[in-house]
């Protein structure tokens, strides 16, 4: 029988076509007979089977998992309604019952797989350890001590084990894989609307507290267990099995039609192969050896370790907020609704846009972000309670999109279905084992503040943008190498036998990547290029208003930059020609802005500068304006459709007309810091590790800058316009906001530590040696007059041109040393005694004894500070303290 390969073009994304080489693969083909059925099947009776199944098969697998999430993580619901102190639980024994699920959950992922395999029909498989786990779970809720819980949640983890890689198998058998994608991330979505839900249940079960005699956290375990054993028995009798087993809702051309479609993609598809059931040790061998997948681990590290450590103690962090325990449980319901709704968006962009680095590094920022304001603020969480519940907002954001985004990318870059399936069980596993870390990292003894559990998470999210960045720089220069050859070239030198077994090295196989940029078609790329990333945008913006203050000017006009650029963005990503003049608008009103950012900078240099550096910097700003004119030209030209040529011209050199003068008001102020403070930077540090990432983000800021400059001169080489590296500029941005917007603040805190460590000291003119009585003066008391600062502010950082001239004597007490005298006692705010006061300081006189009395300000034993007084000091000598304590 003669065969042919039938045209499925239509039936795969701009993803598959992007990705790999389309050569038609004829071996193994289908029949005349059955390529002609599948050619001519309507495309309306294709859509319409897709949905027909999507409404039988994914709302059954969502609730499935949804259940197992639930049973997975409602422990740490139990946990704040008393189960620890109920069972006796101490030190990290809580962390231990956790952490050993995983145990099993990781070692029976594969063997569930093989033997869901050998069934003919999934749906009793599935039902069977659906209905185990939950005889479990409502068995836990008679546990009596701690070995009866590690117990449950052990056998647990053996169960639960087999549902996801199961549910994606039984997905693999109905969609092609353009189409598993959405499904995958549609049923992962359902574990962040379980968390929400988990919550909401929990403070409802709870509520039963005392009935029966049971504690309310023994109801949760009861409720949810039994409820899950009744999904069971429908999940038995709702799932679908396969195609030819759905005879009761689909008709015979409907099932011949999913048979032949998953048939022809596995003949016809260049670089899908044939079912290989073998597993041997030269294809063990080559996934150890493949960079990519280990990148992969570190991507999905940064979603598993603190997705996990988060489900199973955000109760906990929520009450160390401050709320009570039910009021807890309800708090978490907005994280994982966030979690849900991004995961899925994300997941529509990715897809459409055919592109997957930017939108798992957009939720990573987020994450890292998130985990950056955590760590900071939860030392003082009863002031910052509403910043630190957003943050926990942000992770979630960040944590669900990352997962799917992972495994997509990987399903893309492994055309060898057996190395495929080895690759995604290794994937969930070492997500498995993130969980493990996670279930340590959040230490009891450690709250409310958790650094380790933050500080872990921090650490995994920044890991996992350098292994997506590093991934996505080797897959293009692979793709860069494999250009090199045409595919005359390719099929002269090997053969069709020799590309099938070199999988992804073939020269044919393209890896996933981004897209060329060639056609204005492409113009969403346009939003990375000025409008940013939006999600890294609307987390800058929340970012600002979590620290806003209505009559700083500078937080006006970071907020007014980032609105505009999230609305430039936003209209990027729709290539429709009447929206060119809201592009070429927005594009105008940033470039506005960012004069005034450098006019600000201007502002707030100009005290440090001598006059001729003051009016360098601003006449140097204002000649560089004329670019701007241009480059708001080449933009209305470029978003109108008027040609492109002088934007991507002009383009290259804005960097270098915007940041120069930014990156120097900001070195500036570091350095004024470094001259009116007695601190090393490392002692900076110390005292305020805010401070420490501040100078960091500055450092960064600079690199990015940089790198902006560079990634933009080698696209330009290239020709188009690679939006890829404008991830620099909104890391830069980030630095910015975060640097800027806290400086003073910073400085704040410096000069408080400094001065609770100071209370008293004394002041004494070096050149008269031989007095006394020395005098103390005490700066904690409210009424005394600080001198002016540079800083041009009343807070305590005005101390700081005050601090740095004290030193220590041999006895005990702190002066000033001689030519700061001076300056001390001139200064206006240190006013003449008048009055009484005259008189009483003048019948004290040291001149008595023959001394001088100039530049001397004396008060002794016996006198009191009266109300009102100018200088109000205290009758005491300067308290003694060592070097160590300064």
């Amino acid at each position: 029988m003669t065969t042919q390969t039938p045209d499925i073009e239509r039936e795969f994304s701009r993803d598959e076509k992007s990705g790999i080489t389309h050569n038609e693969h004829t071996g193994g083909g289908l029949s005349q007979e059955d390529a002609d059925f599948l050619n001519n099947f309507p495309e309306e009776r294709k859509k319409a089977i897709i949905r027909k199944v999507d409404w039988r098969l994914i709302p059954m697998l969502v609730l499935l998992y949804l259940i197992a999430y639930l049973d997975k993580t409602n422990i740490g619901n139990a946990k704040i309604e008393g189960m620890t102190d109920d069972l006796h639980l101490k030190g990290i024994e809580y962390n231990i019952v956790t952490a050993i699920f995983f145990i099993p959950f990781v070692l029976c992922e594969v063997p569930s797989n093989m033997i869901l395999h050998k069934f003919k029909r999934p749906s009793w498989y599935m039902g069977g350890i659906v209905f185990s786990w939950g005889v479990i779970m409502t068995l836990t809720a008679i546990v009596q001590n701690y070995a009866g819980l590690l117990v449950i949640r052990f056998l647990l983890g053996i169960f639960e084990a087999g549902f996801l890689p199961g549910a994606i198998l039984i997905i693999s058998n109905w969609y092609l894989p353009n189409e598993t994608q959405t499904r995958i991330a549609i049923l992962y979505t359902s574990a962040a609307t379980g968390g929400a839900f988990s919550g909401l249940l929990a403070f409802a079960i709870a509520k039963m507290h005392g009935m029966a005699g049971l504690e309310g956290w023994r109801w949760i375990f009861l409720i949810e267990g039994l409820f899950t054993v009744v999904v069971a028995i429908m999940c038995v009798f709702l799932l679908c099995d396969s195609p030819a087993l759905s005879t009761r809702w689909l008709d015979a051309d409907e099932i011949r039609y999913l048979e032949l479609r998953q048939l022809s993609r596995r003949a016809t598809v260049p670089m899908d192969y044939k079912e290989n059931d073998h597993f041997n040790l030269r294809l063990f061998k080559d996934i150890l050896l493949d960079y990519k997948i280990w990148l992969l681990f570190f991507a999905n590290w940064s979603n598993a370790v603190p997705n996990y450590a988060m489900k199973f103690t955000m109760p906990t962090i929520l009450r160390g907020m401050g709320y009570k325990a039910s009021d807890a449980q309800l708090m978490t319901i907005p994280p994982y609704a966030i979690g849900a709704i991004s995961a899925y968006l994300f997941a529509i962009f990715a897809d459409k846009y055919s592109w997957r680095a930017p939108f798992i590094l957009g939720p990573q920022c987020c994450l890292v972000t998130a985990f950056i304001i955590l760590f900071v603020k939860s030392n003082d969480i009863d002031n910052n309670i509403a910043v630190c519940y957003f943050a926990v907002c942000l992770a979630c954001f960040g944590m669900y999109p990352i997962l799917p985004g992972v495994n997509a990318w990987n399903v893309a870059n492994t055309p060898d279905p057996a190395k495929r399936s080895v690759n995604i069980g290794l994937l969930v596993c070492v997500g498995n084992i993130g969980g493990l870390i996670g279930s340590y990292i959040y230490l009891a003894r450690e709250a409310p503040r958790y650094p380790t559990g933050y500080g872990t998470s921090l650490a995994f999210g920044l890991a996992g943008i350098v292994a997506v960045v590093l991934l996505e720089t080797l897959l293009k220069r692979g793709n860069a190498k494999k250009a090199k050859m045409s595919e005359d070239e390719v099929r002269q030198r090997y053969t069709d036998e020799d590309l099938i077994r070199m999988g992804e090295k073939s020269p044919l196989f393209k890896m996933a990547r981004n897209p060329d940029i060639t056609t204005q078609a492409q113009a969403v790329v346009e939003a990375w290029s000025q409008g940013f990333n939006i999600g890294a945008v609307v987390i800058l913006i929340l970012l600002v208003l979590c620290n806003y203050r209505k009559n700083t000017l500078l937080h006006k006009l970071i907020l007014g930059e980032l609105l505009l650029a999230l609305g430039h963005g936003f209209f990027c990503f729709f290539d429709e020609p009447e929206y060119g003049w809201i592009l070429s608008s927005t594009a105008t009103l940033l470039y506005i802005s960012y004069f005034i950012h450098n006019l600000i900078a201007w502002l707030k240099i100009r005290p440090f500068l001598p006059k001729w550096g003051a009016r360098a910097f601003i006449i140097s700003l204002l000649i560089v304006q004329p670019y701007w004119v241009l480059e708001t030209w080449a933009n209305f030209q470029y978003h109108n459709h008027l040609g492109s040529k002088l934007f991507n011209t002009s383009r290259l050199l804005e960097p270098l007309f915007r940041d120069p003068w930014w990156v120097f008001t900001t070195i500036k102020l570091v350095l004024a810091i470094n001259e009116n403070y007695e601190f090393t930077i490392p002692g900076l540090i110390r005292t305020s590790p805010r401070f420490g990432i501040m100078l960091f983000s500055l450092f960064l800021s600079i690199v990015f800058l940089i790198t902006d400059v560079i990634f933009m001169i080698v696209v330009s080489k290239r020709g188009g316009m690679n939006p890829f590296w404008r991830l620099a500029l909104v890391f830069k941005c980030a630095s910015d906001v975060i640097f800027l917007d806290d400086f003073k603040s910073v400085l704040d805190r410096i000069s408080e530590s400094a001065m609770r460590k100071i209370t008293t000291f004394e002041y004494r003119d070096n050149a008269s040696p031989s007095v006394n009585h020395p005098t103390s003066i005490d700066f904690s008391t409210p009424g005394f007059h600080r001198k002016s600062s540079r800083f041009g502010s009343s807070s305590m950082a005005e101390m700081g041109s005050i601090l740095r001239p004290m030193t220590s004597r041999d006895d005990g007490h702190y002066e000033f040393a001689s030519n700061y005298s001076q300056t001390l006692v001139d200064d206006s705010s240190l006013r003449p005694l008048n009055g009484d006061d005259a008189r009483r300081s003048s019948s004290h006189s040291p001149r008595r004894r023959g001394e001088s009395q100039d530049n001397m300000i004396t008060i002794q034993e016996d006198d009191r500070p009266r109300e009102g007084e100018d200088i109000p000091m205290e009758p005491v000598k300067a308290r003694t303290r060592n070097d160590q304590s300064r």
